[in-house]
């Protein structure tokens, strides 16, 4: 039913006017066309993916969606998988062709299986798989797979092998130039290599009075040594007994015979160096460690002895005797001079030198290379290491590690040098006449060796 538009009175399909205020009625066309809009937007249906109108609806729509999602996924992780197993391939038949192109002789190209026909009419070349004809047999490649070649394709061959030698002629490279390389410091040189024993006997002759003299060098580094006269000849060793004592304990803590707790009594004997002389110590009880850092940091006496009494001189002469050191001969211990009852100690300056490396490098357990840096060493309150031996020459050494003895008619010195990238052990035994203490020759020999060392 039609109203008016102006009043809202009910109007009749053929009316044309409106009876009570006469406005113009709605034509029909204007009546058909809301019509038809009224009910287009009745049969319009709207989803919203958001919001559906049941939840099982929205359900399959994201289901759906996961599943096109996924398949795409495992699409790409094909695809990828493909494209590197094409360029696998690629990179395995380019090495293997680089690889044939340099044999020195014979047939240097890789194994071919020509499969490829051509057809005369398109020009398009189609893979098929041809009937091999027979291998050809070089006995110069016996190794090597056959040649496959096909009838159909015998005149693409030899074009292809025709290109193959043209393209494996040898490239000129344009020639570069040398890449700087950054500036290091060059090694230390071998002691074998540098020392001069001339130049070091020159210097004993002219600033030693000793009758009889070692020096020998072994360097850490190299694995070499230097020795100037004989080396392994038997001298008296005065206070450089520390080195086989301090090597006989070490090697019977390692055997377990004694620990470094061992507990000893302190005995009162001679005369020693530092502080330890000054403190009232007869008859307190120490360990072991106590006795082995103070005879090497102060080369205490009164240590060295009790040590000897402890091991036993027999002890200490197998143990030494038996590692292969047999210049060292231990017979009494430190005395005041001239009452040695003509008994000595003994040993030469190699196996001084070898044995202050076994202890050094580690070749013990209780006594290590971190003892050794830590008491291998004269404590700077002795002043005369300070200003004679090896010691004025090593002041600018990263690392200095000695023991010395000395009296009147010897001069003694054994050390662990490093220095400017070389390592070394240095030993000078002087014996002979009065007056070797204060000896200008230990001092020239150790600027001497550290000068061409550490160049």
């Amino acid at each position: 039913m039609q109203v008016c538009r102006k009043c809202g009175a009910a109007l009749r399909d053929t009316d044309k006017y409106c009876s009570q205020c006469g406005a113009r009625a709605p034509s029909a066309g204007v009546r058909a066309r809301k019509e038809k809009a009224q009910k287009k937007k009745e049969q319009k249906e709207i989803t919203f993916r958001t919001k559906p109108e049941k939840d099982n609806h929205y359900r399959e729509n994201f289901e759906e969606g996961e599943n096109r999602r996924n398949a795409l996924r495992g699409t790409v992780a094909v695809l990828l998988l493909m494209l590197l197993a094409v360029a696998g391939f690629a990179a395995y038949y380019l090495f293997v062709g680089r690889s044939s192109g340099d044999a020195p002789s014979g047939n240097s190209s890789a194994p071919i299986e020509i499969l490829t026909e051509v057809t005369a009419s398109t020009g398009v070349e189609e893979t098929t798989p041809q009937d091999p004809a027979p291998a050809v047999s070089d006995p110069a490649q016996d190794d090597l797979a056959p040649v496959i070649i096909t009838e159909a394709a015998s005149e693409t061959q030899a074009q292809t092998q025709e290109q193959t030698e043209e393209q494996t002629e040898p490239a000129t490279e344009p020639a570069t130039e040398p890449m700087t390389q950054p500036a290091t410091e060059p090694p230390a040189p071998s002691a074998a290599d540098v020392i001069d024993t001339s130049q070091i006997q020159t210097m004993l002759a002219s600033g030693s009075t000793a009758t009889s003299a070692q020096v020998y060098i072994y360097d850490l580094k190299h694995d070499s040594e230097v020795a100037v006269n004989d080396c392994t000849a038997q001298l008296r060793l005065s206070a450089l007994i520390t080195v086989p004592i301090l090597y006989t304990a070490a090697s019977r803590i390692d055997a377990g015979e004694l620990s470094m707790d061992t507990e000893i009594t302190y005995v009162t004997t001679i005369g020693g160096r530092g502080e330890i002389t000054t403190e009232v110590r007869e008859g307190q009880v120490y360990p072991l460690s106590f006795y082995l850092q103070t005879m090497v940091n102060y080369s205490d006496n009164n240590c060295i002895n009790i040590l000897i009494d402890f091991l036993g001189l027999d002890t200490i002469n197998t143990v030494c005797q038996e590692a292969g050191y047999t210049s060292i001969w231990l017979e009494r211990g430190l005395v005041a001079s001239g009452n040695t009852g003509g008994l000595d100690n003994y040993g030469s300056a190699k196996d001084i030198t070898l044995m202050v490396r076994d202890l050094y490098e580690g070749r013990f357990s209780s006594v290590g290379t971190d003892f050794m840096k830590e008491y291998f060493h004269i404590a700077e309150s002795d002043s005369l290491p300070t200003v004679i031996g090896l010691a004025p020459s090593a002041a600018d050494a990263s690392l200095f590690l000695n023991q010395n003895g000395h009296v009147d008619t010897r001069y003694l010195e054994t050390a662990v040098i490093e220095e400017n990238g070389a390592e070394y052990i240095l030993t000078v035994i002087l014996n002979g006449d009065s007056g070797l203490v204060f000896n200008p020759a230990v001092q020239d020999i150790a600027e001497y060796v550290s000068s061409v060392m550490t160049p």
